[in-house]
């Protein structure tokens, strides 16, 4: 008969053999999952003749009488235990002999009353109610932040009151609810059997590093958490440590050794940023990196034409939260983003050369040159922008002396920490040089005073209003009745002229100057850039058929599929989502659409129009006005009555069209 050999025991320490909450992604149709369902967890034995475990577990301790034989499996799913209960396990591992080890030390799991039971998602997803993790990813210090929303529903049978969040940590203060940075806030007074709370997290760090904060809810009803959760998060300083490692100064636009390539450029395409550059990327042969350098371009000829533009990448660009955007052009004027796919040619530890495919033509013309713009994930808001220039002070302070305070500074995009002597100036399309505002005057074939001046391309993101002025005496300011036109741009700044009114009360124009304001509401271009979104208004990121525009009308996340309608509850906002109808039989046959809108639509140039349809084909509007029937501080439901027919049929669809006004 063999002999036995040595069998390793089941570790029986409780930090090896654990118990989780069950991720309801795997039960299927379960709502009571986050009071009764768990996973048993344990580490696996070495031997090599190991064939499986036996997880024991009961009601009562030493008396496990139920036994289920999990195979190779180091973990066990439990989805249907007792709620209010407390249950025993213990592991027991067996060998091809048919040798068993002894049972591992009991682990005890007290399931939540019933009562209570809920469900809860992260932007859309599962999660489960204790132990779960939500990251937030990198975020640059100072940027406008990440966020997550999270939809709360009570799955019980009785109604939850005082349903309350807190959170908990050293980093708390870098995530906000909300907008909310009071912890301890109440989410809603009473929650009903079915109905749902959501609320949105946003992380926006203090400073470098790793940020981790616990979510708790909690509620009258029971003595422990409904809910609880690890937020953890980076914000990044990595390319603040690059510049200090070094030794460059002047921050992201500055450029220490004269080269033309400010200090994020020389961080992107990984060169020295303290010696001038003088040559481009290249790549060389087997798929090795040949050189670093600045952006160039390459024509192939067979076996077909191909013009090609050719630039350095950090293989960790998404890590450190870099974009690169390629773009070309025929004339050095109109320049346009490439749809081709980048390609890498070659690599070293740290960089990659990578080549993408012009267009075919630009405005019928065919393209002839190339550049790479460069920017940083989770856009930098005005004060990290000052903080990556070393410029103290806020939006009105002029910490050079130089009579153009940090926000002129920064709509201009010049240095907020140099004294600025240059004057905005463009020659044959190309912008030479960045500065203050000045004047033009034209003698021939008329004579025309016009003002020059510089503007960011990003200016709608950061909220940005520019308005130009002029006058005949310096005490009474216009602004002028025609439009600026753009003149050329270097990718992040863009020189325009205005041309002044012909006359002010009477007298010419003899002076100019811009007025700067920014907008703190966040824009549809700000909240896209926070919600980390590509495209534009009418593209559709996560293809759930709602294109951002609808995303941002609605109050819902744009990086998100969207599975939700809007809802609401005894006055409460139960739920953001899509517009959905609802059909009243009492007292009389009503139909009606739901549907989500934005409080602060007006400044945010939204417009809603509710329409109607019997067939999907002719669509109307409703003679009845809209009503509010519940909002949750941003976002309100609104419903409006269908007309009574249509065409003389009854109507049947609903949907909302959304548009932005002038």
């Amino acid at each position: 008969m063999p002999e036995l050999q040595a069998f390793h025991s089941l570790r029986t320490s409780s930090r090896e053999l654990f118990v989780r909450v069950l991720r309801f992604v795997v039960l299927l149709g379960c709502i009571t999952v986050c009071a009764s369902g768990l996973t048993l967890e344990w580490n696996p034995n070495p031997e090599s003749n190991l064939a499986g475990y036996k997880v024991h577990y009961g009601t009562a301790s030493g008396q496990l009488t139920e036994i289920r034989d999990v195979g190779l499996k180091t973990s066990s799913v439990f989805n249907d235990l007792a709620p209010d209960a407390t249950y025993y396990f213990a592991v027991q591992a067996y060998n091809s002999l048919e040798f068993h080890s002894e049972l591992s030390s009991e682990i005890s799991w007290t399931t939540i009353q019933a009562d209570s039971g809920v469900v809860y998602s992260t932007n859309g997803e599962p999660m489960p109610c204790l132990g779960g993790e939500v990251e937030f990813g990198i975020v640059n210090p100072g940027a406008i932040g990440e966020a997550r929303s999270f939809t709360f529903t009570n799955s019980g049978t009785a109604t939850l009151t005082n349903l309350t969040f807190s959170l908990g940590g050293a980093a708390s203060g870098d995530f906000r609810i909300a907008g909310d940075s009071i912890h301890g806030s109440l989410l809603t007074p009473s929650l009903e059997p079915g109905n749902s709370v959501t609320f949105e997290i946003t992380f926006s760090p203090g400073g470098a590093g790793f940020r981790e904060t616990f979510l708790k809810l909690t509620a009258d009803q029971t003595d422990t958490a409904l809910f609880q959760a690890k937020l953890s998060a980076n914000g990044s300083a990595l390319f603040e440590s690059w510049l200090n490692s070094n030794g460059a100064t002047g921050g992201t636009d500055g450029n220490p050794d004269g080269d033309a390539l400010n200090n994020l450029f020389e961080y992107a395409f990984g060169t020295n940023p303290k010696v001038a550059q003088g040559t481009t990327v290249a790549p060389g042969a087997d798929g090795v990196l040949a050189s670093r350098g600045a952006p160039g371009v390459r024509v192939v000829t067979t076996p077909s034409f191909e013009f090609r533009g050719l630039f350095a990448r950090r293989k960790d660009h998404d890590a450190v939260g870099l974009i690169y955007v390629s773009q070309f052009s025929a004339d050095l004027k109109s320049w346009v983003n490439s749809t081709a796919t980048p390609v890498v040619e070659g690599a070293d530890d740290e960089i990659q050369a990578v080549s993408v495919k012009a267009p075919d033509s630009i405005n019928g013309q065919t393209p002839r040159f190339f550049r790479v713009a460069v920017m940083r994930k989770g856009m930098l808001s005005l004060p990290a922008w000052l903080a990556a220039h070393g410029a103290g002070g806020g939006a009105h302070d002029n910490p050079d002396g130089d009579g153009l305070n940090n926000l002129i500074e920064f709509a201009f995009g010049t240095d907020p920490s140099k004294a600025q002597s240059n004057m905005a100036a463009e020659k044959n399309g190309l912008l030479i040089s960045r500065g203050a505002p000045t004047a033009r005057i034209v003698t021939q074939p008329d004579f025309q005073f016009s003002g020059l001046y510089c503007r960011r391309k990003d200016r709608d993101a950061h909220g940005l209003i520019y308005m130009p002025q002029f006058s005949a005496d310096l005490t009474s300011w216009v602004d002028s009745p025609y439009s600026s036109v753009k003149r050329a741009d270097d990718g992040e700044i863009e020189i325009l002229t205005v041309r002044a009114p012909d006359s002010i009360d009477g007298k010419p124009a003899r002076f100019f100057r811009v007025a700067v304001m920014q907008n703190v509401k966040p824009t549809f271009p700000i909240w896209l850039a926070a919600h980390g979104t590509g495209g534009g208004a009418h593209d559709n990121p996560d293809g759930d058929g709602l294109n951002n525009l609808f995303e941002f009308a609605f109050g819902t996340d744009p990086a998100k599929g969207q599975a939700s309608v809007a809802a609401e509850v005894n006055g409460l906002l139960a739920s953001r989502g899509a517009p959905t109808a609802r059909v009243v039989t009492e007292p009389a046959l009503q139909f009606s659409g739901l549907f989500c809108r934005r409080k602060d639509r007006d400044s945010q140039r939204l417009i809603y129009k509710p329409q109607f349809s019997t067939d999907l084909k002719s669509w109307v509007g409703s003679p009845i006005p809209a009503v509010v029937r519940a909002d949750d501080g941003e976002i309100e439901v609104v419903s409006v009555r269908a007309p009574d027919s249509i065409d003389g049929q009854p109507v049947r669809f609903f949907r909302v069209a959304v548009s932005i006004g002038p």
